[in-house]
């Protein structure tokens, strides 16, 4: 570290030294008090705004009087605000050397290493920071988030521990506390999540989904119940402690095809290449319903819908009984341009499964996108949504679809409307409202619909490109 910052120091000097030959753009002459003169154009550049000239000034300041810790600690600030990370760094450890920082410039100096990709500089000083008598809860995070990322989880549990004793009411220490010590620890882990989801209503899904499943986790069967976990740890987006679910699992049961394929599913899901494993499950069972789900899950993730399809086909033969098997076969075909070939599919999906309110919206988006039945099929399943569903703003929205396919505009309208008042935020409804406008001819309506669209979807990757296409295409704007 100290030759580290002898090389910053002197690297400093020397942009000072050219900085000092822009004087005259700062206003600083070189008579008398040029130091004062320095830092009066420095305080002016600030008040004005100005990070860069401010940063400016402070160096030629510093050529004067290289020994003033506070004047480097305002360079650090000034570089950071002009966005020169690196000489905001140069200048925190530069005044460290003079004077010891205190916990807010520290933390600061910690949060340039990070922006700059310095996560061993970043740790040791978080470290050094939490260990102060009441350090701050972003300072805990930060830790933990690197330690994480190491793969060090003993010591991110040590530091949890220590920031739950600070913070016993923090709701994302709890939760993360939970997560990680969800294997190892099941009733640690049950009770953290129940603090946490009692502090903070957000995490009570996930508490409600891990609950039941970690309760088990030490009965008989452990890979099973171990699979089990991991399902659970993914379905709230976990997939780094899934992952360590489902290993330990395949450590227990080898040939375990369940488990190979969700570790499979995880290592995607975190950024490694699974492929090997879902082979290996497919080989261990080739008629495992959930490898060959998870297979054609991955396969058209990868544009690869042809070998997506015979991989659902065979999940269909092991469980006829399923109409989620019928609905991905027929999702599929529609992806493959088959698309009169979907039909029956989405037709037996319903026929299995009556009562599955997703079924009959998929049927009547299907008719409404094709036109294929869309009059003998398409609207009784449009209706029969509405009947299942009728608080869902979502069945409105579904029924409009059907009704703008068979050009029923004022109906559709008056079914749109009924959806964006039950949910304004429904990106979809101001969508296919702006449609319907544009082919009514009136522009103005449907361009408040098509700003509200793209304004609302941002998890809806579908119908933000899709209104944006419309807005370029019709009004010029992106």
């Amino acid at each position: 570290m100290n030759n580290r910052m002898d090389k910053s120091y002197s690297t400093l000097l020397f942009k000072m030294a050219l900085s000092f030959m822009l004087a005259w753009q700062l206003q600083v002459s070189t008579p008398a008090r040029p130091y004062v003169a320095a830092m009066h154009a420095a305080r002016e550049a600030a008040e004005l705004n100005q990070p860069e000239q401010a940063m400016l000034a402070l160096q030629a300041a510093l050529e004067f009087a290289p020994r003033q810790p506070s004047t480097w600690l305002q360079l650090a600030a000034s570089s950071r605000a002009a966005g020169d990370l690196q000489t905001a760094i140069n200048a925190y450890e530069i005044s460290s050397r003079l004077e010891p920082l205190n916990s807010m410039h520290k933390a600061e100096l910690a949060d340039l290493y990070l922006l700059t990709g310095d996560t061993r500089s970043a740790s040791a000083l978080l470290a050094e920071l939490a260990q102060d008598p009441h350090p701050d809860a972003r300072i805990f995070a930060s830790l933990v988030a690197l330690q994480k990322q190491d793969g060090d989880m003993d010591l991110a549990r040590a530091t949890l521990m220590e920031w739950v004793a600070a913070y016993p009411s923090d709701a994302s220490a709890l939760y993360q506390l939970g997560i990680l010590t969800s294997l190892e620890d099941p009733s640690l882990a049950i009770t953290s999540l129940a603090r946490a989801a009692e502090a903070d209503s957000q995490y009570q899904s996930a508490y409600d989904t891990l609950e039941p499943v970690l309760a088990d986790l030490d009965g008989g069967n452990p890979a099973y119940r171990l699979v089990m976990a991991g399902r659970a740890l993914g379905v709230v987006n976990e997939w780094e402690m899934a992952a360590r679910a489902f290993q330990s699992a395949v450590e227990i049961k080898p040939d375990y095809p369940e488990a190979l394929a969700f570790l499979s599913e995880a290592h995607f899901q975190t950024g490694s290449d699974g492929t090997e494993l879902i082979e290996k499950a497919l080989q261990a069972n080739p008629d495992s319903v959930i490898a060959n789900a998870i297979h054609a899950m991955q396969q058209r993730r990868q544009g690869n819908p042809d070998i997506a399809l015979a991989a659902l086909y065979r999940a269909a033969r092991q469980e006829p009984d399923q109409g989620i098997w019928q609905l991905e076969i027929a999702s599929t075909l529609v992806e493959m341009d088959a698309v009169a070939e979907a039909y029956p599919h989405f037709k037996q999906a319903v026929l299995l499964d009556p009562q599955n309110v997703q079924f009959w919206k998929a049927l009547a988006g299907y008719c409404a996108a094709t036109g294929i039945h869309l009059r003998d099929e398409g609207l009784p399943a449009a209706r029969k949504v509405m009947m299942l569903a009728p608080d869902d703003p979502d069945s409105y929205d579904t029924m409009g679809r059907v009704l703008a396919a068979l050009d029923d505009l004022e109906n559709a309208v008056r079914y749109y409307q009924k959806a964006i008042k039950m949910d304004p935020a429904l990106a979809s409804s101001h969508l296919h409202l702006a449609q319907v406008y544009l082919n009514q001819g009136k522009p103005q309506l449907a361009l408040e619909h098509l700003a509200l669209a793209q304004s609302y979807a941002f998890q809806d990757p579908e119908t933000l490109q899709t209104a944006t296409r419309l807005m370029e295409r019709y009004f010029g704007q992106p």
